[in-house]
Order: C-alpha cells, then structure tokens, then sequence
C-alpha cells in the first residue's frame, strides 16, 4: 500500500497536465477557435512583479537574503510539503492505486497521436480542457515526457498493468528518435511539425533515468548509447 501511494502522488505530482482557467468566460474567450493554442487565459495581466529596490549606488537589490531563500526553500521540504501529503501517506485508503491508475490512463488517452514527430508524448500543458496554451502554445517540453514516463514505470511496477511500462516504452522511444546529435532534445517544441517553439535545452536528467530504468526492466543495454549521449553533453 505504501508503494501505491507514492505512485498516486508521484503520478499527480509529476503529471504534466497543468490545468488553468477562469471561473467565467468572457464573450472574446468563447469565440476563440476551438484548437486556438493561444488560450483565452490573459496569463500576462495575472503576472505579479515584486517591487523593484535599489542601494545608494542605483544597483538593483535583491528581493530577500540567499540565506532566506535557502531557509525557505528547506523548510518547505522538510516541514510544509508533510502538512500537505500526510493525508495520502498515513490515511491506507485502497483507492490510492486506483485513482493512479485513472490518472495515468487518462494522461495516455490524451497524448499526441503516435504519428507526430513527437507521438506518444503528454502535452506540458492544458488549458480550458484543451492541448497547448499558456506559455508552451503550440508545443511541449521534451523533458517533461521523460518525467511523465519515469511516473509511469512506478505505476507499472505498483498496478503490473503491461500497458503503463509500454507507454513508458514508447515516450523513451521518442525522445531517441529526436535525440539530436549533441545528446539534447529543444525546450519545446511542436510535436506534429518538429518546429522549435523554444531553443534552451531540456533538463536532460530526467531522459538518463528513463534511459537507464528501462535497460533496467529489460535487463539489457538498449538505451545506453543514447544514455552516454546525454552524458557526454
């Protein structure tokens, strides 16, 4: 039971459906196009810039000490995040695994068509129940597919449902396929057309442990030249 529920937070966790929205729709949102990737969500007039500070000498300072930030950050991993989740770890609600298994069928029905250049990939982002949107538009962020995969390799070893360990299969797949030569993947791009949306790399790290999970499982060497790829990068 501890492992299903890892899963389940894992899965809802890591999952890359980013759902956003507004509680009402204007008459300009309904008449956007219904595949428009551009979204209704005015997502830059939500944006909040803190308050920008100076010293004597007109340089800019910084929002808080890096002291405060790494204290900050520590104590949501070692105090916040429990107050969030203990609810999941300690409850021995059987259904842990079975909302996991909804969530990660429903992320497989709803991933890019197996003939795109990017197939079989989840989308980073949803928005008012559609692909794309908000800052990715018309693409996806390669690394995130790879985290999406590593969740579903959890689930797979937590349900042994044979359909979450090949859809992991079929993510890692893909990223070989569009592996470029310097052992990276874009930081988005548009899975049907292979168009760059954004150029800085992807966080690579996540691809090595997919890589290395799925030799793994199958106990031989089939990603590793691909692993040593991303390694050499």
């Amino acid at each position: 039971m501890k492992n299903s529920l890892k899963v389940s937070i894992a899965v809802i966790m890591l999952s890359t459906t980013m759902c956003t929205g507004v509680a009402e729709k204007s008459k300009k949102a309904n008449a956007i196009a219904e595949h428009s990737f551009e979204g209704s969500y005015d997502w830059k007039n939500h944006m909040v810039d803190a308050e920008r500070k100076r010293d004597a000498a007109g340089k800019l300072l910084s929002l808080q000490s890096y002291k405060k930030t790494i204290l900050r950050g520590m104590s949501f991993l070692l105090e916040d995040h429990l107050k969030w989740f203990r609810g999941w770890e300690y409850s021995g609600n059987k259904q842990a695994l079975t909302e996991a298994v909804k969530l990660g069928d429903w992320n497989i029905a709803h991933s890019t068509p197996d003939n795109w250049a990017y197939g079989n990939m989840p989308y980073s982002t949803f928005e008012e129940k559609k692909p794309g949107g908000f800052r990715d538009k018309s693409g996806i962020m390669p690394d995130k597919g790879a985290i999406m995969a590593l969740s579903l390799i959890e689930l797979y070893n937590a349900s042994e449902e044979p359909r979450f360990l090949q859809a992991a299969e079929a993510i890692a797949q893909t990223l070989v396929r569009n592996q470029r030569a310097d052992g990276t993947w874009p930081f988005r791009v548009d899975p049907e057309t292979e168009e760059v949306v954004e150029e800085y790399t992807s966080s690579v790290i996540f691809a090595i442990k997919l890589f290395e999970a799925l030799d793994e499982i199958n106990q031989n060497t089939q990603y590793r030249a691909n692993r040593d790829q991303t390694w050499e990068w």
